[in-house]
Formats: C-alpha cells, structure tokens, sequence
C-alpha cells in the first residue's frame, strides 16, 4: 500500500451499518447489515452507493418476512450465493444474493438473537 492511512473506499447507506462481510468469491463485493433491518450489497467498482438492497420493511409482527429490527449477525452460504441473517427481534432469514427484494425463507426462533455462525461441514446454524 503506497498510503496506508488514507482511505481506499468509502461507502454510503441510508442506514447504520451493524454488520458486514466481504463475498468469499467475488472480491469486489461487501455485503452489510443494517440498523434498519435492511440488507445492503456495495461493488467497490460502482461507486459509494449499494447497488443492491432488499426492501424497507415497515410490517411488524407475523406477517413482515424481511427484518424490521437491527441486522446484528450475518453469513455467507452456498459458496457465495446465499446470505443468512439475524436480527434482535429473533428473525433468521435465508436470501439468494441474486434477488434480494425478500427473503427466501424466514424462521422466528425466539424473541432475540444476538449472534449465530453456520458450520462449515453441514452448513447447519
């Protein structure tokens, strides 16, 4: 690095970042999790803005699929092609990296999670 304390990339959201990966296969992409419950993808060769992001959900209680809590723990699955993400109302979520709009499942596993890793061997949580 020929300036190691200036800053390479800058990235924007319309929310809180509370969680982020980078994609273990395509290297110019980084994924995050917001404040807002919203998934966020950002290509370092597009720019600041995401150019990705599933929907604002503003439904609360059984009938909302997306997360309308924070995002506090999320990890890359399936080699890059899917995401799981949990958030402090106790939502899991399974998305598909190519259409983030909902997820493609959604389980309630209590009233709060804080955190949560997949194994490698079983890809179970």
């Amino acid at each position: 690095l020929s300036m190691p304390n200036r800053l390479e990339h800058v990235f924007t959201c319309g929310s809180p970042v509370t969680a982020g990966r980078f994609h273990p296969t395509e290297s110019s992409l980084l994924l995050g999790g917001c404040e807002s419950g919203q998934v966020v993808v950002w290509d370092v060769r597009a720019g600041r803005l995401p150019v990705q992001k599933s929907t604002l959900n503003t439904l609360f209680g059984a009938s909302a699929k997306s997360h309308t809590h924070p995002i506090c723990s999320m990890e890359v699955v399936e080699g890059g092609l899917g995401l799981v993400t949990a958030s402090t109302e106790g939502r899991v979520n399974y998305w598909s990296l190519g259409n983030l709009r909902e997820p493609v499942e959604s389980v309630q596993v209590g009233e709060s999670v804080s955190c949560f890793a997949v194994a490698p061997e079983s890809g179970s949580l």
